[in-house]
């Protein structure tokens, strides 16, 4: 098992974890299987912002930022990936 973090800048939105839903929030935190995981943020009448990101076997914990109406990214800096959420005014 390993560490999963997940901060929501912005606000809050509808967190998944490989599709299971873990709540609407602004941060969740997880102990997962090491390996490769999905992690989306929803906001109703947005387009998800998606991350994959590498858990390592009690390594340090992996942590994946989304910007609300910024960008996504994915910390260690190994894999960056770039989404934008539209602003729903």
């Amino acid at each position: 098992m390993g560490r999963l973090v997940v901060q929501v800048l912005g606000g809050t939105c509808d967190i998944a974890i490989d599709g299971v839903s873990v709540g609407v929030k602004s941060e969740h935190s997880a102990n997962v299987h090491a390996g490769s995981h999905t992690v989306t943020c929803t906001v109703p009448s947005a387009t998800p912002l998606r991350d994959e990101v590498t858990v390592e076997l009690r390594g340090r914990p992996a942590l994946v930022t989304f910007e609300l109406g910024k960008s996504a990214r994915t910390v260690p800096p190994k894999a960056v990936v770039n989404a934008r959420l539209p602003r729903v005014e």
